[in-house]
């Protein structure tokens, strides 16, 4: 997010030519989002780092962190909210970000003890 604050033009281009980037799509299943996106993989990797599993038993839950910090930093961006409220925001979407993995681990645990109950 700090890094699209500090060079929005950067960011919208990355956003607006994403499709120019990403890999071409074959028939049946998409590529993994990672293939295109390092970062996106990167979250993947800490998720399951922190979580346990794999990247790939991560990728809603990635998914759900991309989409909440894009929005945030698109709402920052524009301008969207009322003036002064930025900081608030940030702590918000910190906050569901961290909710969000929270119930990840929550339910992996409840998960654990069913299989082993």
């Amino acid at each position: 997010m700090n890094f699209a604050l500090k060079l929005p033009h950067d960011y919208e281009l990355f956003y607006t030519h994403v499709c120019e980037l990403s890999p071409p799509r074959g028939k049946g299943k998409p590529r993994p989002i990672r293939e295109s996106r390092p970062n996106f993989g990167f979250v993947e990797e800490r998720l399951a780092k922190r979580l346990g599993g794999t990247p790939d038993d991560h990728t809603q839950l990635a998914l759900q962190v991309w989409a909440t910090l894009h929005g945030t930093t698109m709402l920052l961006l524009t301008k969207s909210l009322p003036e002064g409220h930025e900081e608030e925001l940030r702590i918000a979407c910190r906050a569901a970000v961290k909710t969000m993995i929270d119930a990840a681990a929550q339910a992996k645990r409840e998960s654990s003890a069913v299989g082993h109950g």
